[in-house]
C-alpha cells in the first residue's frame, strides 16, 4: 500500500486553487467595476470607472450583483449620479463615503442592510430613496450631507444610530417612521435648518446631544410612549419656544435644556409627573397643552332620535375625534368637521379628543351621555308670548301648551310671539308634579305654581285656577333637565319665569328694573331643535340632513300671496326658504349668526316679506330682500334689554324699526 504525504508546496498549491474556486477578484467587462464572487454571487469591490452617471448592472457574467463591499465607492469624486440594481441585498460601511459630487443615488427595495457612514460626507446629495424594508439608519450615515433638505424614512427603521444626520446644517423637515423606538446619539446635532421636530408614539429613548445646537428648531412634540430623555438631548437650540410632551414626564438625565433659554414646556392635564419639572431641566416653565374640550350639550335627555352635539375648544388648530361606542376616540375615527358640529343617534355614550397634529399627542377624553325619551312620554312645547299693551294683560308674559291658544294670540295685534320657551310633559310621570295657572281679572296677571297650597289659597280669593297646565319636575331628578327661574315685581305685581341663564343674569344685575329673583321654581327640559337642510318635505316642510339650534318662521317672501317657510340657524346664521308650493327659495346663505335672532316682516314692499336679523347686545339691524338688496345694514336701534318686534306704525303695509324694553313695557320705534 502507498500512502500519499503531501508536501508543504503540495498544499499550499491546493489551497490556492481551492480559494480562488471560491473568490476570485476579477473586473467587469465594461472595465467600471472590480468584484469578487462567492457561491456564485458578485460583490462591488472597487469603482474604477470615469465617473458621472453611474448604472451598477444587475448581473455581470450572468451572476447575480447582491453587494456594494466596503469603500467601494471610496472618495470617488467625478460621480454625479448611481443607481443601484433590483436585487441589491446589502450597500456596505463607508460605500460611498466623501463622494463629494454625488447628487442622487436610487436604492432599490430590495436592501435589507446600509452600512455605517455608507453616505459620509456626500456634501451634494440632495436627493435619496431609502428601500421599504430597512430597520436601521446606521451610525453617521448621512453626516454632513449639507445638500440634503428632506428625507423619508421608511415605517420599517426601527433606530436612527449615533450622528445619522449630525451636519446636515440644510436639512429642514424628516419625516420619522411610526414604528421609530430610539434615536441614539449626536443623530441630528448641528442640524441648523431644522424648525419642527414630531416624534412619533413608540418611540422610547432619546440619546444624549442628540440635537445638540440645532439653533433654528423652535417646536418639538414628544410622544407619550417616551420614558428616557439623556444628557444635553436640546442643549444650545437657541429658538426652542415649545416642548411638548403627550405622556408621563420621562427620566431625563441633567442638562437637556442648557442654552434653551426661552423653552416652555407643555403637557396634557391629568399626566404623571406634572406640573413640576426636575430641577435639572432648570426649572423650565410648564403649561397645558390643551384647553379644555366643551361639549355642549354636556349630556341630558331628548325627544328625537339623534341630537346636534358642538364640539369647541378654544386652543387654536385642534381636530376633533369621536365615538359613540364606549371607546376612546383613536386617530382612526371620523374627524368632526369644521363647524364642530356631529350628529348622534340616541341614546348613546359621546366621546371626543382633541388633536394638534395627525394622530399625535390627544387631549384628554371628554364625555356627555345622552338618553333618549319618546315621544310618548308626553313632551311638548310651551310658547311665550308678550303682552305690550293688551286690555286682558298689560305687560306680562304668558306661557301655553294650548296650540288654539297659540293661534289665537298670534292673531292679536297686542301679543307678540317669541317662541317656544321650553318643553314639558302633558302627563304626570314619575318624579313629576302638576304646575298650575291662575288668572286674577282685577290686575290682569297669571301665575304658574307648582305649590299646590299657593294654588288652592289663591283660587279661594280673587284668584281664578285654570288647573292643571302640564307636569314639571320640583327638582333635577331626570336626566337632562333645566331649572326655571322665577323673578316677582311688586310694583307690577307681575310673576316672571326663564330658563335662560343670560336672561336671569341680566335682569339680577338690573335692579333698577324692579324684579326680585325668587330663586328656581320648577325643572323642564330645554327646546332642542333638529336644524332641517330642507332637500325634501316632512311635518315641518323639511327633511333633517344636519343639526343646530334653529327658529321657524313664516312669511311671503316670494309675494305670491302665499305663506311660505323659513329656518335661521342661530349658531350658524345660514337661511332655509321653501315656498307653500314647495320651491326652495334659499339653502344656507348666511345672513345673522350667534347673538342675533330673526324676524319676518314688510320692510320694503307692502305684503311681501324680507329677512331681518337684530343683536340682542349691540341693537345693530341688518335687512335684506329674499333677492340679496341690502335694505339696513348694522343701524344701532335698541340693545341689551330691548328685544325686536315688527310694527307697523303708520298702517302703509311697512313695517319700522321697532324694539320693545323688558323692563318698562315700552315700545320704541324708528
Amino acid at each position: 500500500m502507498h500512502i500519499f504525504r503531501p508536501t508543504l508546496r503540495v498544499l499550499l498549491v491546493l489551497t490556492y486553487f481551492l480559494f480562488v474556486s471560491a473568490i476570485r477578484l476579477m473586473a467587469d467587462p465594461s472595465g467600471d467595476f472590480e468584484y469578487s464572487v462567492s457561491s456564485g454571487k458578485i460583490t462591488i469591490t472597487n469603482y474604477i470607472g470615469a465617473g458621472g452617471d453611474v448604472v451598477v448592472p444587475a448581473r455581470i457574467d450572468n451572476m447575480p450583483v447582491i453587494r456594494i463591499g466596503a469603500n467601494a465607492f471610496d472618495t470617488k469624486k467625478t460621480i454625479t449620479r448611481v443607481t443601484l440594481p433590483d436585487g441589491l441585498e446589502e450597500i456596505g460601511g463607508w460605500a460611498f463615503f466623501n463622494c463629494s459630487q454625488l447628487t442622487q443615488i436610487n436604492i432599490p427595495d430590495s436592501v435589507k442592510n446600509i452600512g455605517d457612514a455608507s453616505f459620509q460626507r456626500c456634501t451634494l446629495l440632495s436627493e435619496i430613496n431609502l428601500p421599504k424594508g430597512l430597520t436601521r439608519i446606521s451610525n453617521w450615515m448621512f453626516e454632513k450631507c449639507q445638500s440634503l433638505t428632506t428625507i423619508t424614512l421608511p415605517d420599517t427603521v426601527t433606530v436612527i444610530g449615533d450622528s445619522a444626520f449630525s451636519n446636515c446644517k440644510k436639512l429642514e423637515t424628516i419625516d420619522l417612521p411610526s414604528g421609530l423606538t430610539t434615536i441614539e446619539s449626536w443623530a441630528f446635532s448641528y442640524c441648523s435648518k431644522l424648525e419642527t421636530l414630531l416624534l412619533p408614539e413608540g418611540l422610547t429613548s432619546i440619546g444624549m446631544w442628540s440635537f445638540y445646537n440645532c439653533t433654528s428648531l423652535s417646536f418639538v412634540l414628544l410622544p407619550s410612549t417616551l420614558s428616557q430623555i439623556d444628557v444635553n438631548v436640546f442643549r444650545d437650540c437657541i429658538n426652542l419656544a415649545k416642548v411638548y410632551f403627550s405622556g408621563n414626564a420621562p427620566s431625563a438625565e441633567e442638562s437637556i435644556f442648557n442654552g434653551a433659554l426661552n423653552v416652555v414646556v407643555y403637557y396634557i392635564d391629568g399626566n404623571s409627573g406634572w406640573p413640576v419639572v426636575p430641577a435639572e431641566w432648570l426649572d423650565r416653565p410648564t403649561a397645558h397643552i390643551y384647553d379644555p374640550v366643551v361639549i355642549s350639550p354636556n349630556s341630558g335627555a331628548y325627544e328625537w332620535p339623534d341630537l346636534v352635539v358642538q364640539v369647541s375648544c378654544t386652543t387654536p388648530g385642534v381636530s376633533f375625534r369621536w365615538t359613540v361606542n364606549g371607546k376612546d376616540p383613536q386617530k382612526t375615527d371620523p374627524v368632526i368637521p369644521a363647524s364642530g358640529k356631529v350628529r348622534v343617534s340616541l341614546p348613546c355614550t359621546f366621546k371626543v379628543r382633541a388633536w394638534l397634529f395627525d394622530g399625535l399627542a390627544p387631549s384628554k377624553v371628554a364625555t356627555a351621555s345622552y338618553t333618549a325619551l319618546l315621544a310618548d312620554d308626553g313632551s311638548v312645547p310651551v310658547f311665550r308670548f308678550y303682552s305690550s299693551g293688551a286690555p286682558e294683560s298689560t305687560h306680562t308674559h304668558l306661557w301655553t301648551i294650548n296650540e288654539v291658544e297659540r293661534d289665537v294670540l298670534k292673531t292679536w295685534d297686542s301679543w307678540h310671539y317669541e317662541g317656544i320657551a321650553w318643553r314639558a310633559l302633558t302627563s304626570e310621570e314619575t318624579g313629576t308634579v302638576p304646575l298650575y295657572r291662575l288668572y286674577e281679572p282685577n290686575i290682569r296677571r297669571h301665575l304658574y305654581t307648582i305649590n299646590t297650597t299657593e294654588y288652592v289659597a289663591l283660587d279661594q280669593g280673587s284668584w281664578q285656577g285654570e288647573g292643571v297646565q302640564y307636569y314639571v319636575y320640583p327638582s333635577e331628578l331626570a336626566s337632562g333637565v333645566v331649572p326655571v327661574f322665577r323673578f316677582y315685581h311688586a310694583e307690577n305685581r307681575n310673576h316672571h319665569f326663564t330658563i335662560d341663564t343670560n336672561e336671569k343674569n341680566t335682569i339680577i344685575a338690573t335692579p333698577e328694573w324692579g324684579y326680585a329673583y325668587e330663586g328656581v321654581a320648577f325643572y323642564v327640559f330645554p327646546e332642542q331643535v333638529t336644524n332641517r337642510k330642507m332637500t325634501g318635505l316632512n311635518e315641518s316642510g323639511f327633511v333633517d340632513e344636519e343639526l343646530g339650534m334653529l327658529s321657524e318662521l313664516s312669511g311671503d317672501f316670494d309675494g305670491d300671496g302665499a305663506m311660505d317657510t323659513a329656518i335661521y340657524d342661530e349658531q350658524t346664521g345660514e337661511w332655509y326658504i321653501r315656498s307653500g308650493a314647495g320651491e326652495l327659495l334659499m339653502s344656507g346663505e348666511i345672513w345673522g349668526g350667534p347673538g342675533y335672532v330673526a324676524l319676518v316682516a314688510a320692510y320694503s314692499i307692502a305684503g311681501v316679506s324680507d329677512i331681518a336679523v337684530y343683536h340682542l347686545t349691540t341693537g345693530e339691524w341688518y335687512i335684506r330682500t329674499l333677492d340679496g338688496k341690502i335694505l339696513v345694514d348694522g343701524e344701532k336701534y335698541g340693545g341689551a334689554g330691548y328685544l325686536p318686534i315688527p310694527f307697523d306704525e303708520d298702517g302703509d303695509g311697512i313695517n319700522e324699526l321697532c324694539v320693545y324694553s323688558r323692563e318698562t313695557g315700552e315700545l320704541f320705534v324708528k
